[in-house]
């Protein structure tokens, strides 16, 4: 796949969803995408950047791409899906970011259908019931059954790797700050770690020491708050954005997963009352038929946030024995250890703090620069709310996009 960029004719080698990609699930046969494009636009003579490649990223590019312009996208991490995350393991499969999607959302149902993954679509099994401070267990009306509670059948990463199919993308690539440069009147993106790129005969054409500069038409900057906070920061072009950045508050989470023999709970989840030091407790291989095994369960236990904060001070082997011993007292039929067992420290997880909308345009200099903001933070804690964030930021961008040519960058950290 060739894009024009500021340094030529470049080929994009690590890009999303193909069967050499390191995070593509090589089992997966992506169905052609069909869109339908009926807006005329003005095409940017450069990509859009699109920083962060979990669903508000995603949800950002495919936009940009049904609507026909070109987009890059810029991940941290070696891999897409951010917090919609999902845990493979030796024969099981356990979703430990985003729970569950809801089937009635029109944002997801779009992108689901998009990449042609409508028969992936499974309703959650069994019911959701409530886990009170004092450790009994509140069976809820219809044994806490909600036919529009969703997942995939293998798990969340097949959506977040089908998103990203075929999107030029660069990953392991930090963005320390977006920077300005009056003199070229535009932003620099300047790289901190290797590059995937190569030319027309398959050289690679950069190294770690070369700066070099990819020009962009325009900025979605899809990450967390937290990390938006930081890029803010060190930038000044976006220094106007820190003070409602820097109101976006996170809670903690230690989350574990252990396999264990074959269980047949009356429920699918436990959900943590305030107090309760278990937040969230599923049995993962009730969650879809596709994911049960017939010799053991998958159980995945998130801490309270409180409780995190002390999990997040013990080392792996003790925090994991703490979770399994509590889970253990509120479920008495868990056998006395585990068969195995692997965890998860989320730094950022649970939004706190209000969402600060998403307004007609940010505060950016120079205010002609086409820039928005996508993620939880935005419009909603949900993996639905982020997606719409990332589709509105998109269709935001493109309406800004100047008849002038106006380009933007990234600088990238180490």
């Amino acid at each position: 796949m060739e894009h024009w960029s500021g340094i030529g004719k470049i080929q994009w080698r690590h890009i999303g969803g193909g069967p050499d990609c390191p995070w593509a699930n090589n089992s997966l046969r992506l169905s052609p995408r069909q869109r339908s494009v009926t807006m005329k636009i003005n095409k940017p003579r450069h990509p859009i950047a699109v920083i962060g490649s979990g669903i508000a990223g995603l949800a950002a590019a495919n936009t940009l791409r049904d609507l026909q312009v070109p987009c890059v996208l810029v991940e941290r991490f070696g891999r897409p899906g951010g917090r919609m995350n999902t845990r493979p393991g030796d024969g099981w499969t356990a979703d430990h970011g985003t729970r569950y999607i809801r089937r009635s959302d029109q944002t997801l149902a779009a992108l689901i259908r998009s990449i042609g993954y409508e028969q992936r679509r499974v309703s959650v099994q069994g019911g959701v019931h409530r886990l009170l401070a004092n450790g009994t267990i509140e069976v809820p009306p219809h044994g806490g059954l909600d036919l529009d509670r969703m997942c995939l059948d293998l798990g969340f990463n097949v959506l977040t790797a089908g998103l990203a199919h075929g999107i030029p993308a660069i990953f392991d690539a930090p963005v320390a700050a977006i920077r300005w440069d009056n003199s070229a009147n535009a932003f620099w993106w300047e790289e901190g770690q290797v590059f995937w790129f190569e030319d027309d005969k398959g050289e690679p054409i950069r190294d770690r020491t070369t700066r070099e500069v990819l020009k962009a038409s325009g900025v979605i900057l899809a990450t967390t708050g937290t990390a938006a906070r930081a890029i803010a920061e060190n930038s000044p072009a976006l220094h106007d954005l820190v003070p409602a950045l820097s109101a976006v508050k996170y809670d903690s989470c230690y989350a574990a997963i252990f396999k264990i023999p074959r269980q047949q709970p009356p429920f699918y989840a436990l959900e943590g009352a305030p107090g309760a030091r278990i937040a969230w407790l599923a049995f993962e291989d009730a969650k879809a038929p596709e994911r049960a095994a017939p010799e053991y369960s998958v159980v995945v236990v998130q801490a309270s946030a409180a409780w995190s904060a002390e999990l997040m001070a013990k080392s792996d082997a003790e925090a994991m024995e703490a979770v399994y011993t509590e889970a253990r007292a509120v479920l008495s039929f868990l056998p006395e250890s585990p068969i195995s067992q692997t965890y998860k420290r989320w730094n950022v997880s649970q939004l706190v703090s209000a969402p600060i909308g998403l307004p007609d345009r940010w505060p950016v200099n120079p205010e002609s620069a086409p820039f928005s903001l996508a993620g939880d933070y935005v419009l909603g804690p949900r993996a639905e709310d982020a997606a719409r964030s990332g589709v509105v930021a998109a269709r935001q961008v493109v309406a800004q996009l100047p008849a002038r040519r106006s380009f933007l960058g990234l600088e990238l950290g180490a």
